[in-house]
């Protein structure tokens, strides 16, 4: 049999192959478990060859399918349980929904700038800015095509109806006064959109990485929860309880911070330079 060169024949007769194609086989092999361990070590923070970006960008995608298993999850069993008054209230769209919610958006986006004057004031913005949830939220953002579609879905589309069918249909119709229906919907909207982001922090406080200070300053972001669902409520009511109506409001709000994390990623430079220059003005 004819090789290219005595280094393969060399090779071949040491380690016993019949041919060149099982010396290029093994080759391939040896290569693949190679890229294997390196693909292990990179991700193991024990390693020398750890790569925290790495390893970020991988738990970040994960998290982003755990999402997407979830909100798929929930949004079929509730659309289940809530199918009958969301079909409902889904025949009854009119152009009013449209400008009610239009309404619902306009006043969480004046409970949310509330509680950030609210912070600001109180000096808890140059602690933290934002909630964890919020900052979770925002790690999994990339240029990835895929990922962003998914994280639409995920954000503008499938959480609007759960949240909404939940925390406004179910209270609203569980409890008969509209008043504290309004109060607690508010407030359980805003608890369960921080509990999460408070337990980790206590986790760490606990570890020692954290102190109670955190924790407080993690559970001072259910003001801005709850007053962004203080309004959804609001528009939840002048329009005859229609879900739809919150539905449209919530896409709304989470649509256009959709698309300023968008930018803040594909943008990073233009996007600081415009955030330093409104936090200036205010």
């Amino acid at each position: 049999m004819e090789f290219l060169n005595y280094e393969e024949q060399a090779i071949i007769k040491m380690y016993n192959f019949k041919t060149k194609e099982e010396l290029k086989e093994k080759l391939e092999r040896s290569l693949k478990e190679t890229e294997d361990d390196f693909s292990k070590d990179i991700i193991n923070p024990e390693s020398p060859l750890y790569n925290p970006d790495v390893y970020e960008h991988m738990a970040n995608f994960l998290n982003l399918v755990l999402q997407i298993v979830i909100y798929s999850i929930a949004t079929i069993g509730v659309l289940i349980i809530m199918w009958k008054p969301f079909k409902n209230d889904f025949k009854k769209i009119n152009g009013k929904t449209f400008a009610l919610g239009a309404m619902g958006y306009g006043l969480s986006m004046a409970g949310g700038a509330a509680s950030v004057i609210l912070f600001a004031i109180l000096g808890i913005t140059a602690r933290k800015g934002e909630a964890t949830n919020q900052e979770a939220i925002d790690s999994m953002f990339s240029s990835s095509p895929m990922a962003l579609i998914i994280l639409f879905f995920v954000i503008v589309i499938m959480a609007p109806i759960v949240e909404e069918l939940v925390f406004r249909k179910s209270f609203f119709t569980i409890i008969k006064d509209p008043k504290l229906a309004l109060i607690i919907s508010s407030m359980v909207f805003g608890g369960l959109h921080v509990i999460s982001g408070t337990l980790a922090v206590a986790l760490s406080w606990i570890e020692g990485s954290a102190t109670y200070l955190d924790v407080i300053l993690e559970l001072v972001f259910i003001i801005q929860y709850s007053l962004m669902g203080l309004g959804f409520g609001i528009a939840y009511i002048k329009s005859n309880k229609n879900v739809c109506t919150t539905i449209f409001s919530h896409m709304l709000n989470n649509g256009v911070s959709f698309v300023v994390t968008l930018l803040s990623v594909l943008f990073p430079d233009v996007f600081e330079s415009l955030t330093n220059i409104i936090m200036s003005i205010i």
